[in-house]
């Protein structure tokens, strides 16, 4: 028996859908409620406003120059303020034109939306699509570059450093002073949710039987569309508040983060694959108390199948090609030099196949 059928025994002897399971699934799916927010919240925080140009205080025409603040200049001309130009006529001739020198003026409150604050509109109107293509880098870097710790470092601390991570960057963004700054703390916040969300299902795969892995994907399908509705829902009931108010609610969805350390433990099927079967058993003894098992049985079948520090056999299983969670290469840091670099998808001709086409698809 390989060390995947082991651990499958094992979850089973543990009730794999006790309350355990349910409460930690439920904990990591916040990931994904988080990373919808991240993908759709700059339609509400970055929506588009009414404007049109802020009235000139004063207008210079042939070197004449006319106060308009006056509520009674009197003006030969007649003055149109459109969205992003200023149109002087005499009659139905245009014998002057300029861009807003004076600003805009907004039909909502300037800070109902970044747009609207930062004047976001006319030659930067594509500014603030760029607000969410800096995300997608950052998650673009976070899956290449990040995740990569969680099989040196384990699951868990690398899922609770992003998480945190995240939550701040969030955070910041909602406090941000300036454009370049809210792009900066995008970006961080890109990158950091990313990983994320691809520890949570990572994990959550990791804590489920191989016969029932498909259950993560079919919440995910479930919680995606719902954390959607709920991200409307939030917009709709600040509606009238500042963007900064709507996007600190939509953070604070990730504060669970800073308890991440107490609610969640690290991967049974990764502490085996570094054979740390202390923390393994200690583990097990923990999931049957909250499922209120008898970790008796699982127990036997790790140290029938050698996986447990107090094992009496001596003989090493070897786990084939297929089924090996994790490359022990890849997690032997003393023995080898792992290759991680990000060109071993470009040499390896299948896993690039593979690598384009989920790309492509998704």
């Amino acid at each position: 028996m390989d060390q995947g059928e082991v651990i499958d025994n094992v979850f089973i002897a543990l009730k794999w859908n006790g309350f355990y399971q349910v409460s930690r699934t439920a904990i990591l799916l916040l990931s994904l409620v988080n990373n919808a927010f991240t993908a759709a919240s700059v339609v509400f925080i970055g929506k588009a406003v009414n404007f049109n140009c802020r009235r000139l205080k004063s207008l210079s025409i042939k070197n004449v120059t006319y106060d308009l603040s006056l509520s009674n200049s009197n003006v030969p001309f007649l003055i149109n303020y459109t969205e992003c130009s200023v149109d002087v006529r005499n009659g139905s001739d245009l014998i002057f034109t300029s861009n807003c020198s004076d600003g805009y003026e907004y039909a909502d409150s300037m800070t109902s939306s970044f747009v609207a604050e930062w004047d976001l509109v006319c030659d930067k109107e594509s500014y603030s699509d760029i607000s969410q293509g800096v995300v997608v880098l950052g998650e673009m870097f976070g899956c290449l570059s990040l995740t990569r710790f969680a099989d040196r470092c384990g699951r868990k601390v690398t899922y609770i450093i992003t998480s945190v991570m995240y939550f701040a960057a969030n955070m910041l963004a909602a406090f941000s002073i300036s454009f370049a700054y809210f792009l900066l703390f995008r970006f961080i916040t890109g990158v950091f949710d990313a990983c994320c969300q691809q520890l949570s299902y990572i994990m959550l795969i990791e804590m489920m039987p191989t016969t029932h892995r498909a259950l993560p994907q079919k919440l995910s399908s479930f919680i995606w569309p719902i954390s959607l509705m709920f991200l409307c829902l939030v917009a709709y009931l600040t509606r009238d508040l500042s963007w900064h108010f709507t996007h600190i609610c939509l953070s604070m969805f990730a504060v669970h983060s800073i308890f991440l350390w107490w609610i969640t433990d690290e991967s049974i099927r990764w502490l085996c694959a570094v054979k740390r079967y202390k923390d393994v058993e200690k583990l097990i003894m923990k999931i049957s108390r909250i499922n209120n098992v008898d970790p008796a049985d699982a127990l036997e079948i790790l140290r029938d199948n050698g996986l447990s520090p107090y094992s009496i056999k001596l003989a090493q299983k070897t786990d084939s090609v297929a089924e090996v969670l994790i490359s022990q290469a890849m997690l032997d840091t003393k023995s080898s030099n792992p290759d991680t670099r990000v060109s071993v998808f470009v040499k390896n001709k299948n896993l690039f196949k593979i690598t384009a086409v989920a790309g492509y698809t998704w």
